[in-house]
């Protein structure tokens, strides 16, 4: 994690400051055997979640990191996808 990570409880003020060495990016795609990801769904299929890790997390699986490459962008809005095509026309990656 390049940034610095700032906690705020209340979306105002600024409760403290996360050290980088105890916060990580997940990037997709995340792999999992497909049994335990299945499990895991249909137990918290009633739980808000973000992504496959969390649901692994949440039902009790261990959930190892991996180091990824910060030129996997994830592409959720318009914007990033003309980003990564504005990247990949001046192929600055």
């Amino acid at each position: 994690m390049k940034d610095t990570i700032k906690l705020s409880c209340d979306g105002t003020a600024v409760a403290k400051t996360i050290p980088r060495n105890e916060i990580w990016c997940a990037q997709t795609p995340q792999v999992f055997q497909r049994p335990l990801l299945e499990e895991a769904y249909r137990k918290l299929k009633d739980t808000a979640v973000t992504d496959d890790a969390q649901v692994a997390e949440l039902s009790g699986a261990r959930v190892t990191i991996v180091q990824g490459d910060r030129q996997n962008m994830k592409i959720t809005e318009r914007k990033d996808l003309e980003l990564a095509k504005f990247y990949l026309q001046k192929k600055r990656f």
